[in-house]
């Protein structure tokens, strides 16, 4: 008898699964490039999988698994792998990426929580007005609660954010697990930034297992030369505050979950960094579902993006697993339509103009 759709287990990666099947035919990133030592191998947990991680004589870096190693490669900063079988996909590009600029590539962020609880995040546009009050009245960037239209393009969801008397904004999934969007907010984050800069934002989410996954996020900033080499050096800096415990985001998110802080003791905690409180808005809510298989949804005319997503993911488990072709999906330079970024702000291009 033929699977249905509302069968289909999005949840669980690990090895022969079929979402773990799925996301094994693309290349994934396993770690950030400037934090691999020289000489020394650093084992990793990924797609639950126990493996090391290394550089060889030849300099290129090297995923060892029984009983031959993976395919990896280096892009935007961080260490690709491929875990699927047969001969690897090219790796896909963004090329809103590789134009000239500042390439800020944070930390990455391993939450405990199932991978999915973030990609849904990637076309909730609504979460904005509620989980992210506390800071958006922090920062003075308030924008009404849109409505919210989503539709399948060659790359995967695209939702557009409709506000009275505010440009659209626009948010982009990459199936099957990558957020993009723009945004108006470097000023925001950097006051010795230009105003009303516009910058790239993608974020790769990735099974640690199925409890836990790792984000990677990386900004391209429009910024080159010295004033790009500057703007990075004080990224640096707000990045070493926050190895310090009383201002880890992960840290103070927890203490919240808790019950022994407020997100406004966050914000007071760190008062110089919003995306700080900005961070623990989403950790609190997505780390607080749970595992999604354990909890009952009744999702609604706010979360199309959420529901396309989720229709897509089960449309390609579902060829997968009847031996079909899945679908190829494509690379754009998406700078163009970003009519609105998420804050508001005008886009890139009307804003270089």
């Amino acid at each position: 008898m033929a699977k249905a759709a509302t069968d289909v287990d999005l949840f669980r990666t690990g090895p022969g699964t079929l979402a773990g099947r799925y996301l094994r035919s693309f290349w994934q990133p396993v770690y950030r490039l400037q934090d691999l030592p020289a000489r020394r191998a650093v084992p990793i947990l990924i797609m639950s999988e126990d493996l090391a991680l290394y550089r060889g004589e030849d300099g290129q870096p090297h995923l060892a698994a029984a009983p031959r190693d993976y395919p990896t490669q280096e892009y935007l900063g961080l260490i690709f792998a491929y875990f699927g079988e047969g001969e690897p996909p090219p790796l896909r590009r963004y090329p809103d990426f590789d134009e000239p600029g500042a390439l800020d590539v944070y930390p990455p962020e391993y939450w405990p929580c199932n991978y999915f609880n973030r990609i849904d995040n990637a076309a909730d546009g609504a979460h904005l007005a509620f989980a992210h009050r506390e800071s958006r009245q922090a920062t003075g960037v308030l924008r009404p609660l849109p409505e919210l239209n989503a539709e399948e393009t060659t790359y995967g969801v695209r939702t557009i954010m409709s506000s009275p008397k505010k440009p659209d904004a626009l948010l982009h999934f990459h199936m099957p697990n990558v957020n993009l969007f723009f945004q108006a907010e470097l000023k925001l984050r950097d006051p010795l930034a230009p105003a009303g800069m516009t910058v790239g934002r993608l974020l790769f989410r990735v099974p640690v297992d199925d409890q836990s996954c790792v984000s990677f996020p990386i900004d391209q900033v429009p910024l080159t030369g010295s004033a790009g080499q500057e703007y990075l050096k004080r990224r640096r800096v707000v990045e070493d505050a926050q190895v310090e415990p009383e201002r880890d985001p992960v840290r103070l998110s927890e203490l919240v979950l808790a019950g022994k802080l407020t997100l406004a003791d966050v914000l007071r905690r760190d008062p110089g960094n919003p995306k700080t409180l900005t961070s623990a808005e989403d950790y609190v809510v997505q780390v607080g579902q749970g595992n999604p298989w354990d909890r009952t949804e009744h999702l609604g005319k706010m979360d199309v993006g959420v529901i396309l997503i989720r229709q897509l993911w089960r449309r390609e488990l579902l060829a997968l697993s009847e031996g079909r072709a899945i679908r190829a999906w494509a690379s754009e330079r998406l700078g163009s339509q970003a009519a609105g970024s998420v804050q508001g702000m005008p886009s890139r291009s009307s804003s270089a103009s």
